[in-house]
């Protein structure tokens, strides 16, 4: 950790070298898995510097570590809590605000933010009467392939504690004064939120 500070500090190396290598993010992501964890902060400032590059965000997406900062989080010191936010923060950001180093797209995997199946408690209070389903007569004739149509509200999902945090952090961003922080975020509304959150 201490080589690679170092040659970040002397242009030796450059975050662009850095990005493409998911081997690097894992180990990072290791490093708090150790009984005495040394120099969290310069840890964590790596990855909150690294985080601004849609490589690294995909990286570390793929490697859970949504779910794994959010544990975390709560099991370190109120200034490190912060630079946790910032990091969690930078894994939803949208594509077009960060630098492009590499045509990667940006993707939610949906199965890291899925994993917590305890959380049974959704976004809005659940009211079962609003999701129960309705059929059309099977007489309804569309076209010579599609005998009936089914209509049905979007299923009930729980909410793990990430998909929380995604849901209120665009809920704070659309209420800024900020135009520029409202529009991107009803950008990310359009592109990332509507596909992964479509029943909340």
């Amino acid at each position: 950790l201490k080589s690679i500070l170092c040659k970040i500090e002397h242009n030796l190396i450059c975050y662009a070298d850095l990005i493409q290598e998911r081997q690097l993010f894992l180990h990072l992501l290791e490093w708090f898995n150790f009984p005495s964890v040394p120099v969290k902060e310069e840890v964590l400032n790596l990855l909150s510097r690294l985080v601004k590059y849609p490589p690294a965000v995909q990286h570390l997406v793929d490697l859970g570590a949504v779910e794994f900062l959010s544990k975390l989080r709560s099991n370190v010191e109120p200034n490190l809590q912060a630079e946790i936010d910032g990091i969690l923060d930078g894994l939803f950001i949208l594509p077009s605000e960060v630098p492009a180093l590499s045509s990667a797209s940006y993707q939610t995997n949906q199965t890291e933010l899925s994993k917590n199946p305890e959380i049974l408690t959704g976004y809005f209070p659940q009211d079962k009467s609003n999701f129960q389903q309705m059929e059309v007569p099977p007489q309804t004739v569309v076209n010579q392939t599609v005998k009936c149509l089914k209509f049905s509200t979007f299923p009930w999902l729980p909410l793990t504690t990430t998909d929380r945090h995604v849901l209120s952090s665009n809920e704070s961003s659309l209420r800024s004064s900020n135009h520029t922080l409202i529009w991107n975020t009803c950008e990310l509304l359009k592109d990332v939120i509507m596909q992964d959150f479509p029943a909340e």
